[in-house]
């Protein structure tokens, strides 16, 4: 299954690494990419200043680097070198555009990578930069870093 083709022009690299949708949208809003690299599908994680998506007690609802680090410490993740898989570690890459957190993405055991695309599907991208704006098209910018924790 592939993603609608409207969406598809948003992620210009999903074609060269190629891509598979494994959930439908959530129109609900139910969850989204940062959420659900967090292992959570029931919460819209996001620092707006309203409060009206989930964040982490005691965490600055800014939408800048320091605020997506130490809401992924709450759960246990420390930012690391690089997106190698690393055995006994889960790993997690943010995404930022123009400085800004835009996306999260969530490695597999098997070096592939899983991202939740807003309010719509899930996909299993082959890189983590399927994702990437290039050629100054997409959303997400560029992978500004990554996180691991040990794998439970």
């Amino acid at each position: 299954m592939r993603l609608h083709p409207d969406r598809e022009k948003y992620y210009p690299l999903l074609f060269v690494s190629g891509y598979e949708v494994k959930s439908p949208e959530t129109p609900d809003y139910r969850y989204n990419c940062i959420a659900f690299a967090a292992d959570d599908e029931n919460l819209w994680w996001w620092p707006d200043r309203h409060g009206e998506g989930y964040w982490p007690n005691g965490v600055k609802r800014e939408v800048k680097r320091d605020a997506f680090i130490q809401a992924y410490e709450t759960i246990g993740y420390n930012v690391c070198k690089n997106g190698e898989v690393e055995a006994g570690y889960e790993k997690i890459a943010i995404y930022e555009k123009d400085g800004v957190p835009t996306h999260a993405a969530k490695q597999l055991e098997n070096g592939r990578w899983k991202s939740k695309l807003g309010p719509w599907e899930d996909i299993e991208h082959k890189t983590v930069e399927a994702v990437q704006t290039f050629g100054g098209i997409g959303l997400y910018g560029e992978v500004a870093f990554y996180m691991k924790r040990k794998r439970v």
